[in-house]
């Protein structure tokens, strides 16, 4: 008898072994993958379509699809009701009444159009994909998107950016691309991308010939409120244009690529009003440093009475505390003309010492300090540039520091040399 309970315990034990292990493994079973499938074929790439339909508002009646991934969505706020889509050929943007479209539309995913129905038309002279508002081209309305865009697969690798110049001739052919520039700039670093004072702010992006193009941010971005970072990178974006001004929207701060982050200035002289707290030191010449009220900066040159004579001279910074740094950054805008072009980075130069002797200028101790960008030097235009110079080893007494600019020319040529903006940093 005892062994027949005993067995009856086993077997109870077992069947609620059995049936745990079936409730948990229930628990843990994974829902099915829904993977979309759009069953159609494109039968116009973007570029046909955006050349067949070239003007400010066309309704099309055809039956053409066009297919493309997903480049740019409005996940990080600074797209607005908006996908941008690309081929192989070209990019579009779709104007979609709807809120959220990046989780249904991830980056990556590949989209098939059912254009027949829609409207395609320019909007600041940038094609866009969507439906008609007060006579001009607007956003589909969302009841009718899901008849006109259908996701196939899941979503893949975005395409790589097209690496362009900001001076590149066919640069309008990559318009709704997702793009990239190489060792280029912002001037505005350290201030946040977008206030909230307007709905969009402006930025300039910059590359070492100065040439610009406008980063664009919404308010509503979620990085609007970071700052924008210091230094020379990559920057990627979708390439836009408004009005015949050529426009890059970032999608988030990812497309920000080795910059470094923004350190504020220990001391700024722009120059705008005077010399300030600098001093004008002559070696060499009677000509020396003078202030421009009309481009708000010191500038210094040679030629007098129509023609050069030999000049060496100093624009001597105030003394300086760098305490407690290991490094400095020396930035500053420049322009250079008039000069031998051979000349150009022997004869302007910037210079750092410490324990300055102004009764004594011969005995003072200076480093050259290396200018990373220079100026054409046949032209008026103002380049940034930075400096960057390692105190450790170097200077001694960090709490008597001095940097100067020095200007050099000859009996036969002489440049005009003129600095403003001048910012230095600790690091």
């Amino acid at each position: 008898m005892k062994t027949k309970k005993i067995l009856s315990a086993i077997v109870v034990v077992a069947l609620t072994l059995v049936m745990t292990n079936s409730c948990i493994q229930g628990e843990f079973d994974k829902p099915p993958i829904d993977i979309p499938e759009a069953n159609l074929t494109a039968n116009k790439t973007i570029a046909e379509l955006k050349t067949q339909f070239n003007t400010n508002l066309d309704s099309i009646s055809e039956e053409i699809i066009i297919k493309g991934i997903v480049v740019a969505n409005d996940e990080s706020g600074n797209l607005y009701k908006k996908l941008v889509i690309q081929d192989e050929t070209a990019g579009i943007e779709l104007a979609l009444d709807r809120n959220s479209l990046y989780t249904e539309y991830r980056l990556g995913q590949l989209v098939y159009v059912k254009c027949q129905g829609m409207y395609i038309g320019k909007y600041g002279g940038l094609h866009q994909l969507g439906y008609v508002h007060e006579n001009s081209i607007g956003r589909l309305p969302e009841a009718y998107i899901d008849l006109h865009l259908f996701r196939d697969s899941l979503p893949g690798p975005v395409p790589a950016p097209k690496v362009i110049a900001m001076n590149d001739n066919n640069i309008k052919s990559y318009l709704s691309m997702l793009v990239q520039f190489d060792d280029v700039s912002f001037p505005d670093a350290g201030s946040v991308w977008a206030t909230q004072s307007a709905s969009a702010t402006n930025r300039d992006l910059v590359d070492n010939s100065n040439n610009k193009i406008i980063v664009r941010t919404s308010k509503y971005a979620n990085f609007a409120s970071s700052l924008i970072p210091g230094g020379k990178g990559t920057v990627k974006g979708i390439l836009n244009i408004f009005n015949n001004d050529l426009q890059l929207t970032i999608r988030d701060t990812s497309d920000v690529l080795g910059f470094v982050p923004f350190v504020p200035a220990f001391f700024e002289e722009s120059f705008a009003d005077g010399i300030g707290s600098f001093i004008a030191h002559s070696v060499i010449g009677t000509q020396q440093w003078i202030h421009d009220a009309n481009y708000s900066c010191m500038k210094m040159s040679g030629y007098q009475s129509g023609s050069s004579h030999k000049n060496e001279d100093w624009l001597i910074s105030p003394s300086l505390d760098l305490s407690g740094a290991s490094s400095i950054e020396i930035s500053f805008d420049h322009a250079i003309n008039k000069g031998s072009l051979a000349n150009l980075q022997s004869n302007h130069t910037l210079w750092i010492c410490e324990n300055y002797n102004e009764n004594d200028f011969a005995a003072n101790n200076w480093h050259q300090v290396t200018i990373e960008t220079y100026p054409a030097g046949n032209n008026w235009l103002f380049v940034n540039t930075t400096a960057n110079f390692n105190l450790q080893g170097n200077i001694t007494n960090l709490s008597n520091v001095r940097f100067a600019f020095k200007y050099l020319c000859s009996d036969s040529e002489s440049a005009t040399w003129e600095i403003k903006n001048v910012k230095v940093k600790k690091q």
